[in-house]
């Protein structure tokens, strides 16, 4: 019996059809991301309803699940608001993302298989056609691929579990790497981190392993969050 991936890991499947709902929270998310609604500002319901012609309860739909993602804070009788996070929070989180990835790879009977392996060098191949800007929802499936692939091979289902709950958080500590002012982040060079992290699992020395990690995320150390970046 095959071993079932994190969510959001392997072959892409067809999905149903994007809901309203769906398609205003992506809006949204990609506005917040791309830098072009900034920290703390206010999201009326009213004035989004207008600008995406949909109801306001399609609206209100989107901002709680934009809410439970972490990109906007919802407060009583005040509204949605972008939620900001600092240059520390991406580091942080980045740091949280390496010390689950650490967790699992202790807990891993090396070497994995040989299906593991293929699925992540595929993600991470692919993403060498991607503009990660435009592409930005493709980056992400890919990235989660490759990652999710990896945490599957630990086999326990809690630390599974709370790599799939941070999930959304993905995006706040990538985007500020590939939007880093006047340095350009092209699909070739997410390749070709994703691969030597890669190489290091199939190598499986931890040692090694543990600083490929480490040095996989703590590359946002370097990403200064811009206010049209910031979360």
């Amino acid at each position: 019996m095959t071993e079932e991936l994190p969510a959001g890991t392997g072959s892409r499947t067809a999905q149903k059809k994007p809901t309203r709902v769906d398609m205003v929270a992506t809006a949204l998310r990609n506005e917040i991301l791309l830098g072009a609604r900034y920290p703390r500002e206010r999201l009326g319901e009213l004035d989004l309803a207008e600008q995406h012609k949909v109801s306001r309860g399609t609206i209100r739909e989107a901002l709680q699940r934009l809410a439970a993602m972490g990109f906007v804070l919802g407060e009583p009788h005040r509204g949605y608001s972008v939620r900001e996070f600092s240059h520390e929070d991406v580091v942080g989180l980045g740091e949280v993302f390496a010390m689950i990835e650490l967790q699992a790879v202790r807990s891993i009977n090396f070497p994995v298989s040989p299906e593991t392996v293929q699925t992540m060098r595929e993600a991470a191949e692919q993403m060498s056609e991607l503009d990660l800007v435009r592409d930005f929802d493709r980056f992400w499936e890919l990235d989660r691929t490759f990652h999710g692939s990896l945490i599957a091979e630990c086999k326990h289902p809690w630390l599974i579990d709370t790599w799939r709950r941070q999930q959304p958080f993905l995006n706040v500590i990538t985007v500020p790497t590939i939007l880093r002012p006047g340095v350009k982040y092209p699909g070739e060079v997410a390749t070709e981190r994703h691969l030597k992290l890669l190489d290091a699992v199939v190598g499986g020395d931890p040692e090694i392993l543990q600083r490929a990690i480490e040095d996989h995320y703590h590359q946002h150390d370097e990403a200064e969050v811009t206010p049209g970046a910031q979360f």
